[in-house]
């Protein structure tokens, strides 16, 4: 029974024995190569040995922890006991538990547990409870056991499951099109780039002379080479990170799986969603793919995670609505004729972009002629690069409902429902009063902070339109 107090695997020590060792891996190393110099045999050998104890009391402390840490559910809490040299009690009100997050990485998964991580409304940035190691039986156990005394009262009809899975092509598209894929060709580039530290310079010299008289064609191989390099990384990374990607919607919770190495779950009550993001890069755009996010309230979040949270990694924009209908359909919505923005808006946009392109254009072939002439490209690409944005923004309202779309490099689609916006506000500037133009701006709760969302230069009689939809009778 959960209500007697229960300890986490033996493995858990380890875990907490490796931690130790990462958070201190750059003094030990500093010690290891510094510390000994040439003070002789004897100090050396005291260098070593207090390594050697350094390492045993991180060892006997990731005991200690695990032993003295334990778990049980009483009197309606989930209570924890904690700590070796200052013992901890926390006690966590079920009602208050708003996810319970099950993951597994590779140790983990090497002895067939799972970590469990308890995160609560207004938690911060960290989970409010962690369970590092224990068996995916005893993790199904606690969390049906917790969700169970949060909602006795659940209808049967709501059980019912709606799934969405990433198929291997899908994964493929995902990474060919992902604008992650220029950051992967950055920074084999820039690998590259420092042979120049490691290699002879003669040898330098002879490649060189070599590439001179090769002429264009080897260096567009070359090139051609890295780019295939960077697409076969972005494809493994993303397989690794997405791959077996499941959406499951239970009753009024969303159950997200996904990754190869290391396995994370996440459950997500319906009510916590605050909006969803729909965003289009110029590649998917292209190609009518896009990436459905949802913003959500609350919550921990790891330092490599996203701000916002995956629903849809990667979806035919066509069926999008159909998956909202599905999954989010607070956010559902038939109609999508967005009200654009006033013509009298689209110079200020061109200049925006424009301006900084002349600029960095006549610097360029200022300081390198006559190759620099080239970056005079620059400014008609940012010409059309204003138009569109102009073109794609945008604002619809529906009853109870805001959408907001904007772009710069990448399109952004936000639902935000009324009784779910935080902030409402409009910001004028010296121009934007002169022209009668305004932006909007509304903030919407997220993981870590406010998240945010901002369509500029909407015409002044909307934006007060908008804004008295939102202030009066907000939660109605």
């Amino acid at each position: 029974m959960m209500n007697e107090p229960r300890r986490l695997h033996p493995v858990a020590a380890l875990l907490r024995f490796l931690r130790s060792l990462r958070e201190l891996a750059v003094p030990l190393l500093i010690f290891v190569f510094i510390g000994g110099g040439n003070d002789g045999r004897f100090f050396s050998l005291l260098y070593i040995m207090g390594i050697m104890l350094l390492i045993v009391g991180f060892l006997v402390y990731g005991i200690l922890s695990w032993y003295l840490y334990t778990y049980r559910i009483e009197d309606g809490e989930l209570r924890i006991e904690h700590g070796v040299l200052v013992r901890k009690k926390r006690y966590i009100p079920v009602e208050r538990i708003q996810t319970i997050d099950i993951s597994a990485g590779i140790i983990q998964r090497l002895f067939g547990l799972v970590k469990v991580q308890v995160e609560t409304a207004g938690g911060g940035n960290e989970a409010e409870a962690v369970l590092s190691a224990i068996t995916a039986t005893e993790a199904e156990q606690l969390r049906s056991m917790l969700l169970s005394e949060k909602k006795e009262n659940i209808d049967k009809e709501e059980e019912h499951s709606e799934v969405f899975t990433l198929l291997p092509k899908d994964l493929f598209i995902m990474a060919s099109t992902s604008g992650g894929i220029g950051v992967v060709f950055s920074a084999v580039f820039a690998f590259i780039t420092q042979f120049d530290e490691l290699l002879p310079d003669d040898y330098l010299l002879s490649v060189t002379e070599e590439v001179i008289k090769s002429g264009v064609v080897f260096v567009t191989f070359s090139g051609f080479l890295v780019l295939i390099l960077a697409w076969i990384i972005s494809v493994i990374s993303t397989a690794i990170k997405y791959g077996k990607y499941t959406l499951i919607k239970k009753g009024n919770e969303l159950l997200i799986t996904r990754g190869l190495l290391e396995k994370r779950e996440l459950t997500i009550p319906l009510h916590r969603v605050q909006a969803v993001r729909i965003q289009e890069n110029i590649i998917r755009q292209l190609f009518g793919f896009a990436s459905v996010y949802i913003e959500v309230a609350g919550g921990a979040m790891e330092k490599s995670e996203e701000y916002s949270t995956f629903l849809l990694p990667i979806v035919k924009k066509s069926e999008i609505k159909n998956h909202l209908l599905l999954f989010t359909p607070e956010f559902f919505s038939k109609d999508e004729q967005f009200q654009p923005l006033p013509i009298r808006a689209r110079k200020r946009f061109l200049f925006r972009t424009t301006f900084p392109s002349i600029v960095a254009a006549a610097l360029i072939s200022w300081f390198f002629p006559p190759w620099g002439y080239i970056s005079i490209v620059l400014i008609p690409l940012a010409l059309l690069l204003g138009n569109r944005m102009f073109r794609e923004s945008g604002w619809l309202l529906m009853q109870n409902r805001l959408s907001l779309r904007f772009r710069f490099i990448n399109r952004h689609t936000v639902l935000a429902k009324k009784n779910r916006i935080q902030s409402f506000n409009l910001v004028h500037s010296f121009f934007q009063r002169k022209n009668r133009l305004t932006s909007i701006v509304i903030s919407v709760q997220s993981k870590m902070a406010g998240k945010h969302f901002k369509v500029v230069d909407v015409d002044e009689d909307d934006g007060y339109e908008l804004f008295k939809w939102y202030s009066y009778e907000k939660f109605e």
